[in-house]
């Protein structure tokens, strides 16, 4: 949503006004006004906020960025996006997310970001039923005691498939723990395998950079998490913007745990960052 301000044009006027120069003397009064003479008269003309807004509609229309371009290119994106996964392995899902999932960034004006999202393992946090996520689903359990505010470790709940089987770290309580240094390694190796190239860029951060098709990508790893206690304390939270019920709709498109871990860690466990990241 855009708000506009009343608009208000305001001109400055000059008039040369013949003063008297004796000491007493009275200054002659400017007619229509209860202002002694000078050059600062104000005239001011408002704009309506209709016609303001219509004008600036206008205005991103011709630029490229009004309404119904920017729908027509988040439709595009999501066409993109059925047509990548087509191509990925059946464990992966790309999500176009950020500026050219809203729309309002053209094709090549920015890098693209994209969450890799792979489908094989869910996380949960420590109240939820295990028994609600499929059961060729691995699953692990959230973590949050020993983490900064919004972040996780995770540990195994159920299932350990062999793609994690290097991914896992005995934290000997009879734990295991996912490492996303580890984590981050086999999930690249695994789709640059697909790809039979050295599909990604060096890494920054979470983010994992790629060419592809003449775009600059930035892609993210990213697990699917379900966490409503996590959320609905976030939406309840006091807060003047986002307005309730685009906060409403964070909530009910869910979260994702991307891994982030510290330098200081000997061994970088999945330190998730819990967020919905398709909505901005």
């Amino acid at each position: 949503m855009i708000a506009f301000a009343r608009a208000r044009v305001c001109v400055r006027v000059c008039m040369p006004v013949k003063l008297e120069m004796a000491e007493g003397a009275k200054q002659s009064h400017v007619p229509g006004t209860d202002r002694t003479p000078g050059c600062n008269i104000l005239i001011s003309s408002r704009i309506s906020e209709e016609d303001a807004s219509f004008e600036l509609s206008n205005i991103l229309n011709m630029l490229g960025y009004g309404k119904e371009l920017r729908q027509k290119r988040r439709e595009c994106h999501r066409q993109c996006d059925i047509n990548f996964n087509a191509l990925l392995p059946c464990d992966f899902e790309i999500i176009t997310v950020g500026s050219k999932a809203e729309g309002t960034s053209r094709f090549f004006e920015s890098d693209r970001d994209v969450l890799l999202v792979c489908k094989s393992i869910h996380c949960i946090e420590a109240a939820c039923d295990v028994d609600l996520i499929p059961e060729n689903t691995d699953v692990f359990r959230m973590g949050t005691l020993r983490c900064y505010p919004g972040h996780c470790i995770l540990l195994r709940e159920r299932g350990f498939s062999p793609l994690l089987y290097f991914a896992g770290y005995d934290n000997g309580h009879g734990e295991v723990l996912l490492s996303s240094e580890y984590f981050l390694n086999i999930l690249t190796i695994q789709v640059s395998s697909f790809f039979h190239t050295s599909f990604f860029h060096k890494r920054s951060g979470p983010s994992l950079p790629y060419t592809f098709g003449g775009q600059d990508v930035d892609a993210v790893f990213a697990l699917r998490c379900r966490c409503p206690s996590i959320l609905q304390n976030w939406a309840a939270r006091s807060r003047h913007w986002p307005p309730p019920d685009i906060v409403a709709k964070v909530v009910s498109m869910g979260a994702f745990l991307t891994p982030v871990g510290f330098k200081e860690a000997k061994i970088r466990f999945l330190n998730g960052g819990i967020a919905s990241t398709q909505v901005r």
